[in-house]
């Protein structure tokens, strides 16, 4: 670390800043007092090394910062005066410096007296107010941001968390700032950062007046219980003042106020109002050290402190016997009422007397009724049964006839069918004593034909026997001189074989050439 701050002192001499002291250090930035010749007085520079903030803050939250120092401008939130982007991957943001901030004056006067903390509160709200306006919210406000110049005018510093938002429903999920300012809507992870502010500077005010926070706890868990409960009063504190306490510190955000409204509210009207004459200013110098010169200022301050505690004890003495008179009216009102509600029991018992008889009686009837109508069921039932009775036998007499219907149809086609049949037989008889006529027919036929071919054979064979007579008859007498011859030479020397093959020769001839060619 301090081989750190001794580069980033190298690196801001070079830039002409000449580094005087650190004046603190946060999570992720440390911030250090230097000189310039470019401004006339002191200027407080923001270290931010990007190497050591983690990604998600650096992509998230560091743009919105560095977007939100370029636009904001108001005499109640710090002036930035340069903004330098190294390549070293730091980022030195030049502001005007202040000399203390809102925790350390109220850790040194224990409690800071409610005109005067009235008008700080006025500062702040007036520098918020300006940034919903311009739809920005803080979401870190906290005593140690609310910074204190040396003319003692406050100026709103480290918009670390600043986001751009337009309120309702522009809601946001990041739970962040100091856990004793936060609202308890933003546990939720839903909710509207306007209205965190408002709730956050409820905080910062009762610290002021009362030395401590609202709500106190070493965990989160105790803290989220203690925000459930309402929050402890100081004995020294005024009616208005608790009244507007309660104004900001509302748990529901939606009836919770916007900063316009705290403004407007009558507490810090009348407050403004008395400033003038009454109201001393702390003078704040940029060394603290120094603050033991104005003795005066102190004394003054604390003849304040006392005069109101004087007035306090006498707004104690006037309420404590409010109080005593009002005990005396309610013990009166008590009575009162205990004799009203003994009357009260007196009639509400005649009451229920009566109420008890129009029961019994609306029972005897409700009874009577539900007699009547069991009667009425039983008779309707009774009646349904009948009805279903006559309905069966009608149905079962319907079924018989439709049986017997159905009976005489199927002998009717029984008959018909049987008739069919016999049709049907005969009519087979009769094609088959047709068939066996026509079968008779074709075999006398067949039989005369066969008849017929016997006596065509029987001719023929009568005619090749005659043509056999007649061929022998030619055989013998011959058709020529020389076939004599030869045939009677034949008969002397040739065998029978050989006239038959002249016979066969001989028909052959006498079909090709139509008589019987001499061989």
């Amino acid at each position: 670390m301090e081989t750190n701050s001794m580069e980033t002192d190298s690196v801001l001499r070079t830039l002409g800043f000449q580094v005087l002291c650190e004046l603190g250090h946060g999570t992720f930035a440390h911030v250090k007092l230097a000189k310039s010749k470019r401004h006339r007085k002191t200027v407080a520079i923001k270290v931010l090394d990007l190497k050591e903030i983690p990604s998600f803050i650096v992509a998230k939250h560091l743009p919105n910062e560095l977007a939100i120092l370029r636009i904001v401008k108001h005499r109640h939130i710090i002036e930035v005066l340069n903004l330098y982007e190294m390549p070293n991957r730091e980022v030195y943001v030049v502001m005007e410096a202040a000399s203390t901030d809102l925790l350390a004056k109220t850790i040194e006067f224990g409690r800071i007296p409610v005109r005067s903390a009235s008008i700080w509160f006025c500062q702040l709200l007036s520098a918020v107010d300006y940034l919903h306006q311009h739809d920005i919210a803080h979401r870190d406000l906290k005593l140690n941001n609310v910074l204190l110049t040396s003319d003692g005018r406050v100026k709103l510093t480290d918009f670390s968390f600043g986001c751009f938002s337009i309120g309702y429903p522009d809601f946001r999920r990041t739970v962040c700032g100091n856990k004793y300012y936060i609202a308890p809507e933003m546990y939720s992870k839903n909710y509207d950062p306007k209205k965190s502010d408002v709730w956050s500077l409820g905080v910062i005010f009762y610290a002021m007046v009362n030395g401590f926070f609202p709500f106190r706890g070493s965990k989160l868990d105790g803290l989220k219980h203690a925000q459930r409960i309402n929050y402890e009063y100081s004995a020294k504190e005024e009616k208005s003042c608790r009244a507007f306490f309660s104004y900001m510190l509302q748990g529901d955000p939606s009836t919770r106020p916007c900063v316009k409204e705290v403004l407007q509210h009558p507490f810090l009207v009348s407050a403004r109002e008395r400033q003038t004459g009454r109201f001393i200013v702390v003078p704040v110098h940029e060394d603290e050290s120094l603050i033991c010169k104005y003795k005066g200022v102190k004394e003054a301050v604390e003849k304040e402190v006392k005069e109101e505690e004087e007035k306090e004890k006498q707004e104690k003495d006037e309420e404590e016997k409010k109080k005593e008179e009002e005990k005396e009216e309610e013990k009166e009102d008590k009575e009162k009422e205990e004799e009203k509600e003994k009357e009260e029991e007196k009639e509400e018992e005649k009451k229920e007397k009566q109420e008890k008889d129009e029961e019994e009686k609306k029972k005897e009837e409700k009874e009577k009724q539900e007699k009547k109508k069991e009667e009425e069921k039983v008779k309707q039932e009774k009646d349904e049964e009948e009805k279903k009775k006559e309905e069966e036998e009608k149905e079962k007499e319907k079924q018989e006839k439709d049986e017997e219907e159905k009976k005489k149809e199927e002998e009717k086609e029984k008959q018909e069918k049987d008739e069919e049949e016999k049709k049907k037989e005969e009519e087979k008889e009769k094609q088959e004593k047709d068939e066996e006529e026509k079968k008779k027919e074709e075999e006398e036929k067949e039989d005369k034909e066969k008849e017929e071919e016997k006596e065509k054979e029987e001719e023929k064979e009568k005619e090749e026997e005659k043509e056999k007579e007649d061929d022998e008859e030619e055989m013998v007498s011959g058709c020529c001189p020389f076939c004599a011859a030869f045939k009677n030479k034949a008969k002397a020397y040739i065998a029978t074989t050989i006239i038959r093959a002249a016979k066969t020769i001989g028909r052959r001839m006498n079909k090709i050439f139509g008589r019987i060619a001499p061989v």
